[in-house]
C-alpha cells in the first residue's frame, strides 16, 4: 500500500480534505480492472475510453467517473479461489445467495457470486492502515438501481462499485430486493 505523508492531504485536488469524512474509495492504488484491452491499473483508466467487464450482469460498462480519496483505518485483503483484492471495510460484495455485504462481514468459506458457480473466500487479512492511503472507486454511466449493474472484476475477483456501497452503507434496498 502506498502511503501518504501529512502534506499531501492538504494539496489533493488543490483543497484540504476532512481525513474523517464517509470514505467513497474502496480500492487501494495499483489495484488491477479487467477492461476491453486486459487487466488496468484503477488509478490509469481512461473514463472516456476503457469499457469495463461487469461479471455478473456480463456487459462491458462505461464509465462516469472514478472516486479517489484517502483512507485510514483498516484494509480486508480478500482471498478467493479466483485472485486477492485489497479493500476498505465498507466495500460491498455480493454472496451466492444474492445478499450484498461489506468486507468486514465476509467469512472465510463464504462464497462470492460470480455468473456461473460463484468464488470460495480461502483467506481474510485484516491489516490496519497507519498511515493515510489513497483509495479508488468506480461509478458506471447510464444504469439504473438494479445491483446486477453495479458489479466490476478486479484482481479477479467480483466487487461491487460506488452504487452498491452507498446502499450497503446506509443499507437502502436495493431495486431488485424492492420486488420481492
Amino acid at each position: 500500500m502506498k502511503k501518504l505523508n501529512e502534506n499531501c492531504l492538504k494539496s489533493i485536488y488543490g483543497g484540504p480534505i476532512d481525513p474523517f469524512a464517509l470514505i467513497d474509495g474502496c480500492f487501494e492504488e495499483g489495484t488491477l480492472v479487467t477492461t476491453q484491452n486486459g487487466q488496468k491499473e484503477i488509478e490509469k483508466l481512461n473514463l472516456a475510453t476503457d469499457k469495463i467487464w461487469n461479471p455478473i450482469s456480463e456487459q462491458w460498462m462505461s464509465l462516469s467517473r472514478r472516486t479517489v480519496t484517502v483512507a485510514k483505518g483498516t484494509m480486508y485483503t480478500i482471498t478467493t479461489a479466483s485472485g486477492t483484492v485489497t479493500t476498505t471495510d465498507n466495500h460491498p460484495f455480493m454472496l451466492m445467495s444474492g445478499e450484498v455485504v461489506k468486507a468486514s462481514e465476509l467469512n472465510t468459506g463464504d462464497l462470492l457470486a460470480t455468473a456461473e458457480s460463484g468464488d470460495l473466500i480461502t483467506n481474510i487479512a485484516i491489516n490496519p492502515i497507519e498511515d493515510y492511503i489513497l483509495v479508488y472507486n468506480l461509478v458506471y454511466a447510464n444504469v439504473g438501481e438494479q445491483k446486477e449493474d453495479h458489479f466490476v472484476e478486479v484482481n479477479g475477483v467480483v466487487s461491487g462499485v460506488l452504487f452498491l456501497q452507498d446502499q450497503v452503507a446506509h443499507r437502502t434496498p436495493l431495486a431488485t430486493e424492492q420486488m420481492n
